[in-house]
């Protein structure tokens, strides 16, 4: 930066004493052009960097253990099988499971199934079955069931 400051205290002194006058002012512009240029290209780097970490802090997952809504079931203890998508999010689930053992000290039977999709179709047609709800996959569950959030309550959740 000090460079570029001396070269255009340089030119402007070329400019004003008459000498060499259109080089240095042809200079002037082509060095205030590539500044300009640079400038934006540094601000528009940092607006992206800011808007990448703003996104990035929001995305925590929440794991809950949900029922439906019209079920008996008001306690983890309560729940005989507990419904997983095991092939779509085994690694989160077995851990918010065993933070459960371990704070809880309740050990559940589970129902393996593909996707949160099945585990939510077999919450709803059974009013004593839950299942372990990871809130990354909310919205892949609105976007076929816009109001399955009414129709489920949290029993449990963890950060």
């Amino acid at each position: 930066t000090l460079v570029i400051i001396l070269l255009l205290i340089v030119l402007f002194f070329l400019n004003w004493s008459g000498r060499l006058r259109k080089t240095t002012s042809f200079l002037l512009v082509l060095l205030l052009l590539t500044l300009g240029i640079t400038g934006f290209s540094f601000y528009s780097a940092i607006k992206l960097t800011d808007n990448l970490n703003k996104t990035t802090q929001s995305s925590e997952i929440e794991m809950s253990v949900v029922v439906p809504k019209d079920s008996s079931i008001t306690s983890i203890e309560q729940i005989q099988t507990l419904s997983i998508a095991n092939d779509s999010d085994s690694q989160n689930t077995e851990v918010f499971l065993g933070e459960i053992k371990d704070d809880k000290g309740v050990e559940f039977n589970t129902e393996n199934l593909e996707t949160y999709q099945k585990a939510y179709e077999k919450l709803l047609s059974d009013s004593n079955s839950a299942m372990v709800l990871n809130s990354a996959y909310s919205s892949l569950l609105e976007t076929i069931y816009p109001d399955y959030k009414d129709k489920i309550k949290t029993l449990l959740n963890q950060d």
